[in-house]
């Protein structure tokens, strides 16, 4: 759960302690169960008498009773959420790397996906209109420059859904090259000026080389 809303801001912090009781929960299931068996051996002595006569060791019934019905039911949980999504992403990196690479031109191509690939050419900038909200890092819009090269420049911008993803694309930017993924978008519409504060202007102006604006998101 903290792994999952590292980059979200501290307004996710009610949503990690719902993770860390049920933690907590399953942990409680597992010692209540252990407790049952070895400490209060509920129903252990009925059972031990009409098991005496057949060939099963103490240690082969504590397994059947008292683990493995916990150990089932804890992967049962995590298998049904875990291998859809791990099917998922596997399929949404090998889409990713099908894209081509971004470059000036595709300016005339708004709405398509594309890579970015480059290097860092400024400062992150990151917005909130209505405010940072609990713990002060709760940002609505986040953008930053990429010289890429092929020549001109990159503005990736990202709103609020994606300013976690642009927080964990700049925690793994390595010598200055960044890496990311996006949709080429012509202009920055009103509504995303007024919910997520982008302002182009929080950049220096665009280079000879020309410019192509980027939203940071995932085909």
């Amino acid at each position: 759960m903290v792994a999952a809303t590292v980059n979200q801001g501290d307004s996710t912090f009610y949503f990690r302690v719902c993770g860390i009781v049920g933690l907590i929960i399953l942990a409680c299931m597992a010692v209540a169960r252990m407790l049952s068996w070895y400490v209060f051996r509920i129903g252990r002595r009925r059972l031990d008498e009409q098991l005496r006569c057949l060939p099963f060791s103490q240690r082969r019934l504590g397994w059947e009773i008292a683990w493995k019905p916990v150990l089932v039911l804890v992967v049962l949980m995590y298998a049904i959420v875990c291998i859809p999504l791990g099917a998922m992403w596997l399929k949404e990196k090998r889409t990713i790397a099908a894209l081509p690479v971004v470059s000036v031109a595709d300016t005339q191509y708004p709405g398509q996906y594309r890579r970015v690939t480059g290097k860092v050419a400024s400062e992150p900038v990151y917005w909130a209109p209505q405010g940072t909200g609990h713990g002060g890092n709760n940002y609505a819009g986040a953008g930053i420059l990429v010289m890429l090269p092929t020549g001109g420049e990159a503005l990736l911008l990202a709103d609020s859904m994606a300013v976690p993803d642009f927080k964990d694309m700049m925690a793994h930017v390595r010598h200055g090259e960044v890496s990311a993924t996006g949709k080429v978008i012509d202009a920055v519409t009103a509504t995303q000026r007024k919910y997520y504060g982008f302002n182009e202007n929080a950049f220096p102006a665009p280079a000879a080389g020309g410019r192509v604006m980027v939203l940071l998101s995932e085909p």
